[in-house]
Parts: C-alpha cells; sequence; structure tokens
C-alpha cells in the first residue's frame, strides 16, 4: 500500500484525526470557491479510501458490509461540517457583495484583492466594504502626495515640475475631502460623506490630464494614478449601496 493509501486508511479508522484533518482543510481556505474545492476533495479522499479497504476483502458480501460500516461513519460528520459551519454562508454572502462593487470597476481583480487582504472577517457588510475603500484611498493618496513631493526635491525638468506641482494640488485634494469623508463616514452621516468623495475623481483625473499635455513629460505616476483611480470609484460605488438601503 502507497502512503498516500496508508494515510487515507488511517484517517479513515480515527474518526476524531479524520475531522481535525477536514476542518484544517475547512479553515485554511480563502473564499467560498476554495472552500467548496477542500470540501469536495475531502470526500473523495474518504471514498476512495473506503473503496480501497473494500477492495481487500475476499467475497462481496464482506466489501458491502465493510463498506456500508466505513462509509456510515464518516457521511454524518461530513453533512454535519457542511450544515453547521458558518464560515461557507458568510464567506459567499461576502463575495456576492464584493462582487457587486467590483464589477463596476476596469479592475476586477484589483478590487477583489484590496477588499479581501483587507477584510477582518469572512462576513463584511456595505458598511464595512465602504470602510476598506475609504482607509485604502487616504493611505494611497497620502503615499503617492509624499511620493511627488520627494520627486519635486529632485526634478530639474520645468516641464515635469509643473505637472508634479498639479498633481500635488489633486493628490492634496483627494486626501482633504476623504479626509474629511471619513468623519462623516464614522458619524453615519452617509450623504454628507458622499457629497465629500464627489470632488475626488475630478481632482486624481486632473493629474493624468496633465500628463497628456504638451510638452507631455514622462509619467513617473501613471501605475498610481490608475491604483488611485480604482480605489476612488470603490469607495463610491460601496458608499452609493449605503445609501440605497
Amino acid at each position: 500500500m502507497g502512503l498516500d493509501h496508508a494515510f487515507n486508511s488511517f484517517l479513515l479508522f480515527n474518526p476524531l484525526l479524520y475531522s481535525q484533518h477536514l476542518l484544517k482543510l475547512v479553515f485554511s481556505s480563502i473564499d467560498f470557491h476554495t472552500y467548496i474545492y477542500t470540501q469536495a476533495k475531502a470526500f473523495a479522499t474518504v471514498l476512495s479510501s473506503v473503496a480501497h479497504i473494500t477492495s481487500l476483502y475476499s467475497n462481496s458480501s464482506s466489501r458491502n458490509m465493510a463498506f456500508s460500516h466505513c462509509f456510515s461513519l464518516f457521511f454524518p460528520l461530513l453533512v454535519i461540517i457542511l450544515l453547521t459551519n458558518p464560515t461557507l454562508s458568510e464567506a459567499q454572502d461576502s463575495q456576492v457583495l464584493i462582487d457587486e462593487v467590483c464589477r463596476q470597476m476596469e479592475d476586477y481583480g484589483f478590487c477583489n484583492r484590496v477588499f479581501h487582504e483587507n477584510m477582518k472577517s469572512p462576513s463584511i457588510d456595505y458598511v464595512g466594504l465602504t470602510a476598506i475603500a475609504m482607509d485604502q484611498t487616504i493611505t494611497n493618496a497620502t503615499n503617492t502626495y509624499e511620493y511627488i513631493l520627494g520627486l519635486l526635491k529632485n526634478t530639474t525638468d520645468q516641464s515635469l515640475r509643473n505637472v508634479l506641482v498639479a498633481c500635488e494640488n489633486a493628490f492634496g485634494i483627494v486626501k482633504s475631502s476623504f479626509g474629511a469623508a471619513l468623519q462623516s463616514f464614522n458619524r453615519k452621516d452617509y450623504d454628507d460623506m458622499f457629497k465629500l468623495e464627489r470632488v475626488a475623481p475630478r481632482a486624481q483625473a486632473s493629474c493624468e490630464t496633465s500628463f497628456t499635455a504638451p510638452p507631455s513629460p514622462p509619467n513617473p505616476l501613471a501605475e498610481r494614478n490608475r491604483e488611485m483611480r480604482i480605489l476612488i470609484t470603490m469607495a463610491i460605488a460601496s458608499g452609493k449601496e449605503i445609501l440605497k438601503r
């Protein structure tokens, strides 16, 4: 018998160890789809082990009895775990909300990743998504603002300096508008939050368009601007969902 079969057989006849092994798979899952995959893989492992063990019996009646005994031991365990683990429904519901927001973005993958990397639990609502998007927008705006200041200190090309000054003002507006919007968010004044956020897209866009005007200097902020644009849109889109409810 190979090592895989030996391990599976050992787990099969040790229900406690098997359940711990399965739960480890379940709770290591990062999203709903991975959860389903690990459940199916674990269940297939059990069935494979049962089939292998019962094939060792010499006659059909013994094989049938062995299979029935093994299957009856573990099928209830699998059903209980599938039905009682709250991670399944929580992850599914949260992903539906994330998809509702991220499918409006130019880069679904970036949006989905930002939310998942900053979620503190599998369960989240639109308020939680808005909080993540606003926090990431402020962080990005602050970092980019400081990056621009650094570029200005080391840039001698006057055309680039002019554009960087415009971007410094633009990201300053994004930073201040979202800082004020966050205060309104914390007071649950979502209407005011939304109004304050609305000035940010135009300010951010002004930085991008500054690089396209002649003499069109090299753009060291292209990726930062792209991410900023998506984060602002994420915050506004998730905030709109709060206002709908």
